[in-house]
């Protein structure tokens, strides 16, 4: 299995939620009672959120403060 960086997490959301699925996805999604447009569209709010909150926390965060290396690394991954 390959592993997709993370760095490409809101890129990769993007245009997941902004491309059709092809129709044997959206019947097994159907199948479930799910809506994966919705969910592909939620995903990316989700992970855009994520963003901006980590990046108010880390505007107010001292520097001396070992979390904020943490936090900016966490911010490094969510390009």
């Amino acid at each position: 299995m390959s592993v997709t960086p993370s760095t490409t997490l809101i890129t990769t959301a993007g245009q997941v939620a902004g491309t059709a699925f092809d129709a044997v996805s959206l019947q097994n999604a159907g199948q479930h009672g799910m809506d994966i447009k919705g969910m592909a569209n939620l995903a990316l709010l989700q992970l855009t959120e994520a963003k901006k909150t980590l990046v108010l926390i880390g505007n107010v965060a001292d520097p001396a403060d070992p979390q904020l290396a943490s936090i900016n690394n966490m911010l490094a991954s969510l390009v």
